[in-house]
């Protein structure tokens, strides 16, 4: 039998006793717009009230990275759940110093350490309500079909370990409407403590509760950066820039070490005594929203080369002269980090360590050593002391010689917890 639309706009001639309805009504109730007016009647996926934690794996060998909803509105959704037990998640360990004497009363405070977090985590591994998905190296979907409960059970079991390694870190994702995703990098840090009473899939349950012992190298954890980029212009070409090309033209094929130095000095010192006669200059607005105090990272696209200042807190940091060859260079304030690191960095073979140790080559391959130098050792006495303090919004001043230069900053933020 065939089914026939039904025409409404005819029943009035067809049949006078039927009548369409008058005025504007939806045909399915109430409008969804006039219904989500009221944050009450938002559904609770919608709204995430809730806090979701989330874990994303390591790679596998394809490079797949599977996807956990361990909690929140589609907890259980992959068949792995929270337990109730997640210790280590609020606010990580510390190590404070205090100074004291046999004379003295109280003590002072001394140094404060973090060393790593420890947490354990609690899971229900059961089979999942629908067909696990995962999402393939090369873009596409793969299902994993079982034929039968247990068979799912196993293979969530199965894909839940292979999430995790000892010598790699994957995410623990935490979210809340209020601050937002938050990451913590974790790995196994021992064995799972437990015994195996009876199995898993006996009876139909295809469920078991397992504790994971988790440590983070770095106790924080992080939300997205703040960034912020300045670009200099012709507008900001200043007299550095023609005295360059000057000092060039004159000695083109002589030695530029005393030459560079003198022109970074004639640049601090126009800087400093004439203003708006100076290097070009500007300001990024970034904020530290984390926890703890950021040391902000720049990187700087010098193009033809030039000199370069970034700030640390009131004093204004020269860095050494950037070359074309040198290509994008990330600057590093941190002091436990490596400060300077170039997108072409040059390879020290043999034959250059035997040129460095011998005063005779050095003297006369000095240009030829200049060049292939690599930038962390041309940048050996530039250091910085003063991060961005905690929930503060900062202008960062930078200068930079060259008229297309572009420097970017970025400010990590870290946080003692999840946010909850």
């Amino acid at each position: 039998m065939a089914y026939q639309r039904t025409d409404m706009t005819q029943y009035p001639s067809q049949h006078p006793d039927l009548r369409t309805p008058q005025g504007d009504y939806p045909p399915f109730g109430r409008p969804l717009t006039e219904y989500f007016q009221s944050w009450e009647n938002v559904p609770p996926v919608l709204r995430s009230d809730q806090l979701t934690v989330i874990y994303v794996g390591v790679p596998d060998e394809r490079g797949v990275r599977a996807m956990w909803h361990l909690a929140g509105p589609r907890r259980g959704l992959e068949g792995v759940a929270l337990a109730t037990d997640l210790s280590g998640l609020v606010m990580p360990e510390f190590e404070r110093a205090w100074h004291e004497s046999a004379w003295m009363t109280g003590a002072v405070p001394g140094h404060l350490s973090w060393p790593k977090r420890l947490l354990n985590l609690g899971v229900h591994i059961s089979a999942p309500r629908l067909p696990r998905t995962i999402l393939a190296a090369d873009g596409r979907l793969e299902r994993l079909v079982a034929s039968s409960s247990a068979d799912r059970y196993r293979l969530t079991h199965q894909l839940w370990w292979n999430s995790f390694s000892m010598d790699a870190d994957g995410d623990l994702l935490c979210f809340t409407r209020t601050t937002g995703f938050r990451n913590l990098k974790v790995r196994l840090a021992k064995a799972p403590a437990g015994t195996l009473e009876t199995d898993p899939a006996a009876f139909g349950n295809n469920r078991i509760t397992v504790d994971l012992p988790l440590v983070a190298s770095d106790p924080f954890f992080a939300s997205p950066a703040s960034m912020g980029t300045w670009r200099n212009n012709e507008d900001t070409a200043t007299p550095l820039d023609a005295l360059e090309e000057l000092v060039r033209k004159v000695i083109p094929d002589a030695d530029f070490t005393f030459a560079k130095t003198a022109l970074a000095l004639v640049a601090e010192a126009l800087g400093n005594l004439i203003p708006g006669i100076d290097v070009g200059q500007g300001h990024i607005a970034v904020r530290n929203d984390g926890d703890v105090p950021a040391w902000p990272e720049y990187v700087i696209h010098s193009g033809s080369g030039g000199f370069c200042w970034l700030p640390d807190g009131d004093r204004m940091v020269m860095l050494p002269r950037l070359l074309p060859t040198d290509g994008k260079v990330l600057v590093s304030t941190d002091p436990s980090k490596k400060t300077f690191t170039a997108e072409n960095e040059p390879v020290d073979i043999g034959f250059l360590g035997v040129v460095a140790r011998s005063q005779l080559l050095d003297l006369v391959l000095k240009p030829f050593l200049e060049a292939t130098e690599p930038l962390w050792r041309r940048g050996a006495e530039v250091f910085f002391t003063k991060p961005i303090p905690p929930k503060t919004t900062v202008q960062l001043p930078v200068r930079h010689s060259n008229e297309n230069a572009v420097i970017t900053a970025r400010v990590p933020q870290r946080h003692y917890g999840p946010g909850i």
